[in-house]
């Protein structure tokens, strides 16, 4: 019976290249733990597999059904399959110790800020209790115990990974919805952004534009409050934010990117850079982008500087 489950289990969840199971397997994988604990399994000597089952807890300002449905919304993003139904949880396929191993993990029903997590796996030939050396460790483990404790450090990371890109995502909303020039969100938020974000320096993306930017020599005698005023005052350009007239934030919304410009204490341009969740250089749509607002940036100047003349 226990070998039927766990066949089951795995001929359900084998199937590659999708984000969706539409079987729910956890219910099957909770009556296994409940009808086969780790006690039972380990007096049979003679399994190959095993079921373990662990609560995860973890500290974030998200509790575990935020995290939960926001992983849910970027499947691909955590390489995870959602497992339908009504106790649908989230699965993970690996490769450890030479064998297949399938870890799954719901929210926690009274605990808000801890997930269960159970692991399935199984050996060729060998007992789960078998003693194995950890080349990075010296201290020796079971072959259930080392898988146990890869599968969970390959949890904890989508977790961590999740809680970060969440919050990054609640702050991009909220300075992508400011529209004012005075921002009630705090500078120190913005730096925290770009900390969880990719940040793209101009004048690595364009020596021409850093040279007209920059003017290190002054030859053009920028007033670059002026050039922000103007743009604050254009249509082309969405300002989110601006602190102590010294930082300027602007959106732009079909690229979902930010424009963030930077005076230094002489009114001069200290570092303009573009803002982007996903990494552009893993995303050509998004390198597009990049260089469709360098190309707006360098125009616009340009023009500018014309009518000033």
């Amino acid at each position: 019976m226990f070998d039927f489950g766990v066949q089951l289990i795995e001929d359900t969840m084998r199937p590659k290249g999708r984000d969706i199971c539409k079987r729910d397997v956890m219910p099957l994988v909770k009556d296994m733990k409940l009808r086969f604990p780790l006690s039972w399994q380990t007096r049979t000597l003679s399994l190959g597999k095993r079921i373990m089952h662990k609560t995860i807890h973890f500290e974030s300002s998200f509790d575990a059904s935020r995290l939960f449905h926001y992983i849910c919304l970027n499947l691909s993003s955590y390489n995870v399959v959602k497992c339908d139904g009504r106790n649908g949880c989230l699965s993970r396929m690996m490769r450890e110790m030479d064998t297949d191993v399938y870890f799954f993990f719901i929210p926690h029903a009274h605990i808000i800020f801890a997930f269960e997590f159970f692991v399935l796996c199984r050996t060729e030939g060998e007992s789960m209790d078998s003693f194995i050396h950890n080349g990075s460790s010296p201290y020796i483990q079971t072959i259930s115990e080392k898988i146990m404790w890869v599968a969970e450090t390959s949890m904890k990371d989508i977790i961590r990974s999740a809680a970060v890109n969440l919050r990054r995502d609640c702050l991009w909303e909220g300075f992508s919805h400011s529209n004012q020039s005075k921002c009630l969100i705090p500078i120190d938020s913005l730096h925290e952004m770009c900390q969880m974000s990719h940040t793209l320096s101009i004048s690595g993306l364009s020596p021409q534009l850093s040279e007209l930017l920059f003017d290190r020599m002054d030859k053009l005698e920028i007033l670059w409050s002026n050039v922000l005023l103007a743009m604050k005052r254009d249509p082309v350009f969405s300002l989110s934010a601006s602190f102590d007239d010294r930082v300027y934030l602007f959106y732009f919304k079909q690229e979902d990117l930010f424009l963030m410009i930077e005076l230094n204490s002489s009114k001069g341009v200290e570092e303009i850079q573009i803002l982007t969740r996903e990494n552009p250089s893993e995303n050509k749509l998004f390198t597009n982008s990049c260089n469709s607002i360098i190309d707006v940036i360098t125009n616009w100047i340009l023009h500018w500087l014309w009518n000033s003349l």
